[in-house]
């Protein structure tokens, strides 16, 4: 009698025990579905005759869990002009674009752009995850191709005064609101930099120094409203700037009579590389010689000038390499 009635206690405590030791089993997940999130950083560009859409693939899925490597991509346009958006309509007359497999977690997409030139088109796209079930598409991107414009040609450089002359040939019908750039590479440079962008034909790099060496390329660009346009590259051309370049002209020489002579003064020039200043005399019609040394300021006091006789003189710039000016007009005197 007392043996059962143990039994049948240790029985009763037997499930208690059972749950305090396993802990409790709650009710069973659902499976994973692997839906990735949606692309949040598509754009897309024209460059020359293509389409270049760029885009990151999602590293996460809804279910904040780890995407897996090279995912089924959809990536479509559809044409879409002066219509409020409809995602329906979009989905179905969009077209699928084609895309490379993926390569790591950038995608890069050079599609042609005949089919779309001179349309307005928005893209989309939407990856798969590892059991084939889409994201949400991304967001539209809206993109206007321009037909393929005529380009610039003729790249040329040159030595200027500051530096280097950049220019080139525009077309006979340019693109209104297209830019040129202008790219260098300098000496110490392993890449090309960009250093300005200009309308017009021409563009002075006075930054360039005389005796560096450098390779410039040039490109057209235009980005208006939903118009991202970049063409080919022109060039590469390769110049070392020599400064064959002499100063400006001396200007407003005056020469009045002193108790010793002729004095001189004029405008101080303002080159960096200004040297000095040389000074010719002709007397009675004679040729013009130079008289006294060189000065590197802006006066100049002619003490052997011949008295009772027409003088003439003519003043020089010249900068640290040599180069002369031509002379300022000549100013006359004569000493009683």
């Amino acid at each position: 009698m007392g043996s059962a009635v143990q039994r049948r206690a240790l029985l009763g405590i037997l499930p208690v025990l059972l749950l305090t030791g396993c802990g409790y089993v709650g009710d069973p997940l659902p499976p994973a579905l692997y839906i990735p999130l949606p692309v949040a950083d598509l754009s897309a560009a024209q460059q020359e005759g293509k389409l270049a859409v760029r885009f990151t693939l999602p590293a996460r899925t809804t279910e904040d869990l780890p995407t897996e490597a090279s995912p089924e991509v959809d990536l479509r346009a559809a044409v879409w002009e002066n219509r409020p958006w409809d995602e329906g309509i979009w989905e179905r007359e969009a077209a699928t674009l084609p895309t490379p497999p993926p390569e790591g977690a950038a995608v890069d997409a050079l599609i042609d752009a005949a089919p779309f030139a001179g349309k307005r088109i928005l893209l989309r796209v939407r990856v798969a995850g590892k059991l084939g079930r889409f994201s949400a598409w991304s967001n539209p991107v809206a993109l206007r191709v321009l037909p393929t414009p005529a380009e610039i040609h003729g790249l040329a450089v040159v030595s200027a005064p500051e530096g280097v002359l950049v220019s080139w040939t525009l077309p006979a019908q340019p693109t209104p609101g297209m830019l040129t750039e202008i790219f260098r590479k300098a000496p110490a440079d392993h890449d090309f930099t960009r250093l300005d962008a200009v309308p017009g034909d021409r563009w002075e790099d006075r930054g360039a120094r005389f005796g560096d060496s450098y390779v410039y390329q040039v490109r057209e660009r235009l980005e208006r409203d939903e118009i991202h346009y970049t063409g080919a590259f022109l060039g590469p051309l390769a110049i070392t700037p020599v400064d064959t370049f002499p100063p400006a002209v001396p200007a407003d020489v005056t020469a009045v009579a002193g108790a010793a002579g002729v004095e001189l003064s004029w405008a101080r020039n303002q080159e960096s590389d200004f040297l000095e200043y040389r000074i010719y005399r002709s007397a009675a019609g004679s040729e013009f010689q130079p008289v006294g040394e060189p000065t590197p300021t802006p006066t100049f006091s002619d003490v052997t000038a011949p008295r009772a006789v027409p003088l003439r003189y003519r003043i020089t710039s010249v900068d640290e390499k040599g180069n002369e000016s031509a002379p300022f007009n000549a100013v006359e005197i004569t000493l009683p």
